[in-house]
């Protein structure tokens, strides 16, 4: 606790200083951005308490080293501040039109929720799709190297977009949930020498269209040779009309070896509409919006199989200000009755993008 306190006290000074240093000879060098928010959290049956928590409060420090050059990262805050962790932190190099690398800790290019939907004032429905928690975890950064970019196709703003990279392995026993295996803020060099590939392939066909493929394979073991394999692919669509209605989506599968040649099957989806009704050119409605989240996850066996569905009314202060209300009806298999989720709860949610 006390390394991750220092190393976001340096960092957050280090971005800071430099951004001092160059304000008046450089002006617009340095940014300063981020999110936070604030939930209160009641569940049905009672099995956990209600409680207030600020989930997240994650300043965002961003440095133009050069004009081709930019130096990047997230610090986050979680539960109030018990958790401290560099959330990523990168230097991107503008190699050309179509092409920039990475380097240093980043989000996980697979699927669209990770990388660009995560932050609070992003999602339109509070808490976390099933598949983005045990399947593809959110906030998964790992350290490597990545390069990106985009390709137009023509008109009507078609294009082709991609992120590739080569980063360290994953490290835990054998089994061990996804989420787990990401060991944030453990030397993970230390066990496991062995790098994963990964990336996703998003094609846009017309503007406010896109569909991707991801795709991640590596081995996780947590020994000085890893033998365990975990693969996973994942699909994702997105439909927007203006800035007023979307349609979303994910199905990601990971085949997580447990002894060689044994595999646990891990499966998650989720969809998700929203709808604001000032589409209704009414002044009074003007601020609100209707979203509904359907998710799940199914596992190998019945134990973990559980699913959500999640209506939210939404209203905006301004467009980067919310206060979302949602309620989460919970369901699983027979078998996972001790599993967080199962419970409905209630949530009310404020959150601010910086």
């Amino acid at each position: 606790m006390k390394s991750k306190l220092l190393t976001a006290l340096i960092l957050g000074c280090v971005f800071t200083g430099l951004g001092n240093s160059t304000a008046n000879a450089q002006e617009g060098k340095f940014a300063l951005g981020g999110y936070l928010d604030w939930t209160f959290t009641a569940y049905e049956a009672g099995v956990k308490p209600s409680s207030f928590n600020a989930f997240h409060y994650n300043p965002i420090f961003l440095y133009q080293v050069e004009d081709n050059i930019l130096a990047s990262a997230e610090l986050e805050f979680e539960n109030g501040g018990d958790e401290i962790v560099v959330e990523y932190m990168q230097l991107d190099y503008i190699w050309n039109d179509y092409v920039t690398f990475t380097l240093g800790k980043f989000l996980v290019p697979f699927g669209a929720y990770n990388r660009r939907l995560h932050p609070t004032w992003i999602a339109r429905v509070p808490g976390k799709p099933l598949s983005n928690i045990d399947v593809v975890p959110t906030g998964w950064a790992e350290v490597g190297l990545m390069a990106s970019g985009a390709v137009g196709l023509g008109e009507n703003g078609a294009r082709v977009n991609y992120s590739f990279y080569v980063s360290n392995g994953l490290e835990g026993a054998a089994g061990d949930g996804i989420r787990e295996l990401r060991k944030e803020g453990d030397p993970r060099e230390m066990n496991n020498s062995s790098k994963a590939v990964g990336g996703r392939l998003g094609i846009v066909p017309t503007a406010g269209v896109e569909f991707g493929v991801s795709g991640y394979t590596g081995k996780y073991d947590a020994v000085a040779t890893p033998v365990l394999n975990l693969n996973m692919v994942g699909v994702d669509g997105e439909y927007h009309y203006q800035d007023l209605f979307e349609l979303r989506g994910e199905l990601n599968q990971a085949d997580q070896e447990i002894t060689p040649g044994q595999y646990v099957i891990k499966r998650g989806y989720y969809a998700q509409a929203a709808l604001k009704l000032s589409i209704t050119d009414n002044d009074l409605l003007m601020p609100f919006e209707l979203a509904v989240r359907v998710s799940g996850q199914n596992f190998t066996g019945v134990a973990d199989d559980i699913h959500e569905v999640t209506p939210t009314i939404n209203y905006y202060f301004g467009s980067t200000t919310v206060l979302r209300l949602g309620y989460s009806f919970n369901g699983a298999s027979q078998g996972a009755t001790a599993y967080k989720k199962v419970d409905n709860q209630f949530v009310a949610m404020f959150a601010k993008g910086l």
